[in-house]
C-alpha cells in the first residue's frame, strides 16, 4: 500500500503544473526536514483514506490493541485493524500509536476503541477483538473486552495463542521453586560470557557457538538457550575446567564464576531439570511456530495443541527414561574432574537412595501436571471455534453421514447476525459430499470457494472451449473480465520503460568496475548487495519516475499510444493458437 500511495501522490503532483516544475527542478533535493515531514504527512493521510475505503467495503472487521513502554518511559498503545476484503483476502493495517500514560484504565481504552470504530464506521462489522492477558484488557467482569462486547455483542475476545503458550511455560516455571531457581542459574551461562570480550573469544574459539539472546516476553528464546547448553554441555565443562587449570591467564572474577558454573554442570539436580525441559521444549517450540503463523488454521492449531498435551502425557509415563538419561549425562560431566570436585560429588550422591528417586519423581510429575493444567486453562475458550475443525477435509467422510449440528449451533450463538443458517447448512452439506472441494486447509478451501464466483483468464495459456466456459460463468454471476493484451507491458509499465534499462547499465558498470579493480576475484553473494545498491541508487530517481509516466503516456494521458503495427505480433500468435486448437479437436 505504501508504494501505491507514493505513486498516486506522484501522479497527482504531475497533473499540477507548479508541483510538476518543483519535481523536475534539479535544485530541489528534498532534504529539508519540513519537506520530508510534509511528504510523510501526505502519505499518511492518503494511506488512512485508502484504509477507510477498504474497511467500508469489508464485511468483517477485527481490532487489535497492544500496550508497551517506549524508551522515554511513555506508555504507547498501538492500534491495528484486521479485515476481509471483498475478494476474500485478509488485510492487517497499523493505524498508529497513542500515548496513554495519563489514563490506562479500561474506560479510557474502551473509549479509544469506540472512537476508532466510529471513525471507520465499522461498529456493526466488528466480529473479534484481541489484546494481551492483562486484567485491564482481558478481565471477565470489568475488562476492556467486556465493555466492547456490551456495545458490540458479536465481538469475540481472542487472546493471542502464542502469548498464551508463553504464559503456560513461564507461569509453570515460576510456580515451582526449584524450576525457577534452575532457570535463573541457567541465565548465568549467558551472563558469564557476555560480560567479557576475552570470555566471548574463548567461547568462539573452543565451542564455536554463542548463546542466543533472552527475552522475558518470549519464552521460546529461553528454550533455545536451554537447548544450546544441553547440546554443548561437554564443551562447556572442558572450557570451565581449562579456566580453573590455567588460573594465571584469567582474573579472579572469571575463575570464581567459572568454578560455580562448573559445579552446576556436575550437579545432578541441575542435569535432571536440564534433561526434563530438553524433552519438552522442542515440542513446545513446534507448537509456538504453528501459533505464530500469519494465517492461522484453527483446526490445525487445535490439533497441534492436542498433540503437545498428548506428548506431555506420554512423557509423564516415561520417568525411568528421564532418570537414566540424567545419570548418563551426570557421569559424562564428572569424568576427568579435579579430585576435590569428585569427592564433593561423591558426598552428595551418598545422601540419595530410593527416597531420592521418589523425590525427583514427584518433582517430574509436578512439572508435567502444572503445564497440562495451564494449557487446559489457557486454551479452554478455543471451543468457541468448534465449527472450524469441521472444515478439516480429513473428517469430511464422517460429516457426510452425520452433520455437526452442535457446532453449527455454537456458531449461531456467537455470530447469529451474520449468517443465513439454513443456507449455510445446505452449503456445508454439499461441501462434505463434493470431492473437488476437499482441500488441505481452510484457507485453500475458502480460495476454491471464492474461485467459483470469480474468473481470471490468460489468453496465452487457456484453451478456447475452457475460455468460453469461464466467460459464461462470469456472465451468469455478473463478473466483468479485463484481459491485458500480450506484448503491451513494454509500453504500459513505467518501470519497464524508464527504470530497468538504466538500472541494468549501472549495475553492469558496477560489476565491471569491481572485477577490473581486483582481477581474478570472483563476485560472491556478499558483494552483490553493494553492487545492486549502487545501480539502484543511480537509476531510481525522481526524474526517472517522472519520465516513466511521461513516456508511457499515463501523465499526461494519451489513449493513442498504440498503433496498428503494435498488434501484428499478437494477431500472428492468435492465428497460430487457433490453428493448433483446430488441429487438436479434429479427428
Amino acid at each position: 500500500m505504501f508504494r501505491k500511495c507514493c505513486c498516486s501522490l506522484m501522479v497527482k503532483a504531475m497533473e499540477d503544473r507548479s508541483e510538476r516544475r518543483w519535481f523536475e527542478s534539479r535544485h530541489r533535493q528534498g532534504l529539508s526536514s519540513d519537506i520530508q515531514n510534509d511528504i510523510i504527512s501526505s502519505i499518511s493521510e492518503y494511506m488512512y483514506r485508502e484504509i477507510k475505503k477498504d474497511v467500508s467495503q469489508a464485511p468483517f472487521v477485527a481490532v487489535i490493541l497492544d500496550e508497551t513502554t517506549d524508551i522515554s518511559t511513555k506508555s504507547q498503545l498501538s492500534t491495528v485493524i484486521r479485515y476481509v476484503n471483498i475478494d476474500g483476502s485478509i488485510e492487517e493495517r497499523f493505524l498508529g500509536f497513542r500515548n496513554i500514560s495519563e489514563d490506562r484504565s479500561a474506560n479510557a481504552l474502551a473509549q479509544h476503541v469506540f472512537n476508532t470504530l466510529m471513525e471507520f464506521d465499522c461498529e456493526k462489522k466488528l466480529v473479534a477483538q484481541t489484546y494481551d492477558g492483562a486484567a485491564v484488557m482481558a478481565g471477565q467482569h470489568s475488562g476492556l473486552q467486556v465493555r466492547v462486547r456490551e456495545k458490540c455483542p458479536q465481538a469475540m475476545f481472542v487472546h493471542c495463542h502464542a502469548h498464551r503458550l508463553n504464559l503456560v511455560q513461564s507461569q509453570a516455571v515460576s510456580y515451582i521453586k526449584r524450576c525457577k531457581i534452575f532457570f535463573i542459574t541457567l541465565t548465568g551461562f549467558g551472563t558469564f560470557f557476555s560480560k567479557s570480550t576475552k570470555r566471548t573469544e574463548a567461547l568462539d574459539t573452543e565451542i564455536r557457538k554463542r548463546f542466543p539472546s533472552l527475552a522475558p516476553t518470549r519464552w521460546n528464546y529461553s528454550s533455545r538457550f536451554l537447548e544450546t547448553v544441553y547440546e554443548y554441555k561437554i564443551e562447556l565443562r572442558d572450557l570451565f575446567v581449562s579456566i580453573n587449570e590455567n588460573s594465571d591467564k584469567w582474573d579472579s572474577d572469571t575463575i570464581i564464576f567459572a568454578a560455580g558454573l562448573l559445579s552446576k554442570l556436575q550437579d545432578f539436580d541441575f542435569n535432571f531439570l536440564l534433561v526434563v525441559f530438553a524433552s519438552i521444549f522442542p515440542h513446545s517450540d513446534a507448537l509456538f511456530q504453528v501459533l505464530q503463523k500469519k494465517i492461522l488454521d484453527i483446526s490445525f492449531c487445535i490439533k497441534s495443541i492436542d498433540n503437545f498435551t498428548a506428548h506431555l502425557t506420554r512423557l509423564r509415563e516415561d520417568f525411568d527414561s528421564i532418570w537414566c538419561k540424567t545419570e548418563i549425562v551426570t557421569s559424562q560431566l564428572e569424568s576427568d574432574l579435579l579430585p576435590t570436585n569428585r569427592t564433593k560429588r561423591a558426598r552428595l550422591e551418598n545422601v540419595s537412595g530410593d527416597d531420592r528417586k521418589s523425590l525427583y519423581r514427584r518433582l517430574f510429575f509436578e512439572i508435567i501436571d502444572v503445564m497440562n493444567a495451564n494449557i487446559n486453562h489457557r486454551f479452554s475458550d478455543i471451543s468457541k471455534l468448534k465449527l472450524l475443525p469441521r472444515l478439516d477435509v480429513r473428517n469430511f467422510h464422517n460429516f457426510e453421514k452425520k452433520f455437526p449440528e452442535d457446532e453449527l449451533s455454537n456458531l449461531k450463538e456467537s455470530y447469529g447476525n451474520f449468517f443465513d443458517f439454513p443456507k449455510l447448512r445446505s452449503e456445508l452439506s454439499v461441501l462434505y459430499k463434493e470431492p473437488h472441494m476437499h482441500k488441505e486447509s481452510i484457507v485453500e478451501l475458502y480460495s476454491e470457494a471464492f474461485k467459483r464466483k470469480s474468473c481470471c483468464i490468460n489468453p496465452r495459456r487457456t484453451s478456447l472451449p475452457h475460455t468460453q466456459y469461464q466467460c459464461d460463468c462470469a456472465r451468469d454471476n455478473g463478473i466483468s473480465i479485463v484481459c491485458l493484451t500480450p506484448h503491451s507491458t513494454a509500453k504500459l509499465q513505467p518501470l519497464d520503460v524508464a527504470f530497468m534499462f538504466p538500472f541494468k547499465r549501472f549495475y553492469g558498470e558496477a560489476i565491471k568496475s569491481s572485477l577490473s579493480s581486483d582481477p581474478g576475484r570472483v563476485i560472491t553473494n556478499l558483494q552483490l548487495s553493494r553492487l545492486f545498491n549502487y545501480g539502484y541508487i543511480k537509476a531510481a530517481t525522481i526524474e526517472m519516475a517522472v519520465n516513466g509516466f511521461r513516456k508511457t503516456d499515463i501523465v499526461p494521458y494519451n489513449p493513442n499510444i498504440f498503433s496498428d503495427v503494435d498488434f501484428v505480433v499478437n494477431e500472428a500468435e492468435e492465428i497460430a493458437t487457433r490453428s493448433q486448437q483446430v488441429l487438436a479437436i479434429s479427428p
